[in-house]
């Protein structure tokens, strides 16, 4: 393959377009399938006005002057922007009401924020209204201000306008009548009192009526409930006819946990720590005690209300502010007001007359104001917010995954329900009046099953693929010997040596070197420290230690951040699984936990060796070291507060080139989250790459997971140059193809069987190796749809790849055919992976990292007075792995 950078090394000024457009790939067998996108008509010339909204409460300062509330611009998060859309909603029903008598509220569509579609020219309004129609309650408020302007004089939208909204040069597409079509089928729904509305997703506040059952949307633990809904987004998509272009409505079914409204921030506190510990609340608690840290990361983002004084008993009215951490007790916490140094206790007492009930347990601050203290008995958690995944229970994450990885025929069916309720099925009323069509049936679209490729073991044995895509792992294509290694038991109450005599046949049957390990055994009440004994080892030369620990102790993340620490691999297995090895024998479990020491080691279990295609014109592996091609994958992970993420990042840079080490780096949290690791990332997995191969990459295929189509041009453009630049930091001669592929593993659509048959999930869902390159797809951009693994539960979310920037152009059979091989190369488990494995093991690094984070940081007791700015050099320094000799390792395996 011969260098061919189309682009200059310097920073691009002119927005790239993205790669020609390539003929579908032909690889597999034909098959029909069926999505969950309808398609939209509009009428002919329909005219759209937009107009600006700008809606605030007016209240008096004490000097007399106006002071403004925005309704239609403010915080983002859950529990503030639903109520600025209920009062803004309130607000211009009264206007239309007064001002546009005759006007049908049918007319009007309104996104809860700064922006009105009308189908029928209004004037501009600027009007003040008596505050009682909107925000009743709220004796403070002198009146509420509506400003009603046109943004342009007008706009046509017709179905020729369509081809408008994609272009092929990135930032380019107009997508005004996207935006418009989105906030008009979201509006229509807004007389649904029901219903209350995330970006694009409607959840039914009560859907007893529609049928669900309980087992369909279980109770939670933590004072939380499972709420059910539907989500609408308007594409463009390629047309029946090559060039047109068609708008779809794309719909899905979502179910997330809300928290309770209006609860004590103690009951909170009580339910979350009895779903965890099962016991109860301490009375006496400290921001470091075990409780402490738990709830510390439970509730850190979650909106709380004041509830004392003049909040008192006022709801939404009352004054709110989001949880960013713990501080001290109210009776040892002090500051200084007035000259005068009081304890919270003292403050609450001498000030509001409140005796607290809890002084000697932690208090609350203010994610923006630390120095600020708030008992959390005088506090009550916010209206209407979602729980992210950290604030959910181990049992409300069970049970939610259970209730959302539903058959397909039953998501069908309950995904019915919602959307005949909302008329997102074709029933619209109120978009049929004014010229918008949803068809009642979804696209059928053609698509092709991938060939299985063959799996090479040990001394040329081919491994037996399914058709679930499984096989069973034998000897290892490359076996590694375990070196001076130590096995390590802690209060496991199993018998160990039952567990090492398992663990050494299958060692043995894989290929590996067996030798005879140091033990440690800690049974219950022996004294025991866990650095103390990775420090012990590393001292005394060991390379590796085996941990089985009893699973109440929670010692992995310790383990792992201490292996970084330390330089030393480790591998953890919890007494619950060792256990069932040594009463059942469990050859699955014990293959697996192999699997990840010969990877740890370096080794390679087995590889792909291309499809078995008979009379073949093009080599059919993919993965041919010949190519030389370094393949990356990055993934990110974020929730870490202090505005950190960790993103992590894998490439096959060692000798096999099917092999993929990595690392991973903290960035700061912003828009440009790759963009801050691309050139490090690339020009260190280069030098390695030359290390183990003696030669330069001659392409780099590069998969960035969780990229939006906004963020293509950043990525075609920015993230481009910052590959050139690692490439020509390395070595002016080093000039490589470079692919870049956007991966979304959860996109909007769904892809199903044609015909749904079967009781079981692996027979309802699609196949694996299952690929949709036409029709679902953007008319400009390579896109594809590809599910290449058996989904044993729930209906399966086929990722999208979509091909961003590209100089080696090559067919899409090789694209789709690469991300189905690179599948088969987890290493762990003997099946295929719903991702490409690059992706996956740069998700485990981030994991690592975001682990390794939060594990340093349990003990970090700042002062809540202060706000520190995150060194990020020192901590990449401190916690990554990129001064340490474990980076040459599968260390995450």
């Amino acid at each position: 393959m011969s260098s061919n950078i189309d682009l200059p090394i310097e920073k691009c000024t002119i927005k790239a377009s993205a790669p020609q457009k390539l003929e579908p790939g032909r690889l597999g067998v034909e098959r029909t399938f069926k999505t969950n996108a309808s398609r939209i008509t509009l009428n002919p010339n329909l005219s759209v006005f937009k107009y600006d909204v700008d809606i605030n409460l007016i209240y008096q300062k004490q000097n007399g002057d106006d002071a403004k509330k925005s309704l239609t611009k403010g915080p983002k998060n859950d529990c503030l922007s639903q109520v600025r859309g209920k009062y803004a909603n309130a607000a211009l029903k009264v206007v239309f009401d007064t001002k546009l008598k005759g006007f049908k509220d049918i007319d009007l569509f309104y996104d809860s924020q700064s922006n009105l579609y009308s189908t029928t020219k209004i004037p501009d309004i600027h009007e003040n209204i008596a505050p009682k129609d909107v925000v009743p309650g709220d004796n403070d408020c002198k009146s509420v201000e509506v400003k009603i302007t046109k943004v342009v004089d007008s706009f046509q939208v017709s179905t020729n306008d369509t081809k408008l909204t994609v272009n092929p040069t990135f930032g380019k597409a107009d997508v005004t009548l996207l935006e418009a079509l989105n906030t008009i089928i979201s509006g229509s729904l807004n007389h649904k009192n029901e219903l209350i509305t995330y970006k694009g997703v409607h959840y039914v506040l009560d859907p007893s009526g529609l049928g669900f059952r309980q087992d369909q949307l279980p109770a939670l633990s933590g004072s939380q409930y499972m709420g059910v809904g539907i989500s609408e987004a308007v594409r463009t998509y390629e047309g029946d006819s090559k060039g047109e272009s068609a708008l779809y409505c794309v719909v899905d079914l979502r179910k997330t946990a809300f928290h309770a409204d209006y609860q004590p921030l103690m009951e909170k506190f009580g339910s979350l720590v009895n779903a965890n510990y099962r016991e109860p609340l301490r009375k006496n608690l400290k921001a470091v005690d075990p409780q402490g840290m738990y709830l510390r990361e439970m509730v850190k983002g979650l909106v709380v209300r004041l509830n004392y004084g003049q909040n008192r008993g006022r709801g939404e009215h009352a004054r709110s502010f989001i949880i960013g951490g713990f501080g001290p007790c109210p009776a040892e916490a002090t500051f200084v007001s007035q000259g005068k140094t009081w304890t919270v206790q003292q403050y609450f007492y001498e000030t509001f007359g409140i005796t607290l009930q809890y002084p000697n347990f932690l208090t609350v601050f203010d994610k923006k104001t630390r120095g600020v203290l708030y008992p959390p008995e005088l506090l009550i958690v916010g209206e209407n917010q979602r729980a992210t995944t950290n604030q959910l229970t181990k049992d409300g994450q069970d049970k939610l995954v259970k209730a959302t990885a539903i058959l397909p025929s039953a998501r069908e069916g309950e995904l019915a329900k919602l959307a005949n309720y909302t008329g997102l099925d074709g029933t619209n009323k109120a978009l049929e009046k004014v010229g918008i069509r949803i068809a009642p049936e979804t696209l059928i679209v053609k698509g092709r099953i991938l060939p299985t490729p063959i799996i090479g073991s040990s001394e040329g044995r081919k491994l037996m693929v399914q058709n679930n895509c499984k096989w069973q792992s034998q000897k290892f294509k490359v076996a590694m010997t375990l070196p001076k290694w130590t096995f390590v038991s802690i209060d496991s109450g199993i018998n160990v040596e039952v567990f090492k005599t398992k663990l050494r046949d299958r060692v043995i049957s894989s290929g590996m070197t067996w030798t005879k390990p140091n033990e440690r055994i800690y049974k219950n009440n022996d004294r025991f420290n866990v650095e103390e004994i990775i420090s012990s080892e590393k001292n005394q030369s060991t390379k590796f230690i085996f941990f089985i620990v009893r699973d109440s102790l929670n010692l992995h993340q310790e383990i792992k951040l201490l292996e970084q620490k330390y330089d030393i691999l480790t591998q953890e297995v919890r007494a619950t699984v060792a256990g069932k090895v040594v009463e059942k024998g469990q050859p699955q479990t014990v293959e697996n936990i192999v699997n990840k020491m010969n990877l740890k080691l370096g080794g390679v279990n087995w590889e792909v060796q291309g499809y078995n295609i008979p009379n073949a014109k093009n080599p059919s592996n993919l993965l041919d070291a010949t190519a030389g091609r370094l393949i990356f994958g990055f993934e990110s992970s974020r929730g870490l507060g202090d505005d950190v993420v960790c993103v992590g990042y894998s490439a096959n840079a060692t000798k096999n080139v099917q092999n993929f080490i990595g690392n991973y780096k903290y960035v700061k949290q912003n828009k440009d989250i790759y963009g801050q690791v691309l050139r490090p990332a690339v020009l260190e997995m280069i030098k390695k790459y030359k290390e183990s191969r003696n030669a330069d990459p001659k392409h780099l295929y590069i998969y960035l997971n969780g990229i939006s189509e906004g963020q293509f041009s950043m990525v075609a453009n920015d993230y481009a140059d910052k590959v050139k630049q690692a490439c020509q930091e390395y070595s002016e001669k080093c000039r490589p193809h470079i692919t870049i592929m956007c991966v979304s593993k959860a996109p909007n659509e769904r892809i199903t069987n044609g015909t749904i048959t079967g009781n079981r999930a692996a027979e309802q869902n699609i196949a694996p190796g299952s690929c949709v390159d036409t029709k679902i797809v953007n008319p400009h951009i390579n896109e594809f749809f590809l599910n290449s693994h058996s989904a044993f539960q729930g209906s399966a979310r086929t990722p999208k790849f979509s091909h961003v920037f590209d100089t080696a152009k090559l067919p899409m059979d090789f694209h789709e055919g690469l991300a189905h091989q690179l599948s088969f190369l987890h290493g762990i488990v003997s099946s295929t992976t719903s991702l490409p494995s690059p992706i996956i093991i740069a998700d485990r690094y981030s994991k690592r990292g975001s682990s390794n984070y939060k594990t340093s940081s349990r003990s970090d007791d700042r002062s809540v007075n202060s706000v520190n700015e995150v060194n990020f050099d020192a901590l990449n320094s401190n916690l990554s792995y990129s001064q340490k000799h474990l980076i040459n390792y599968r260390f995450n395996a």
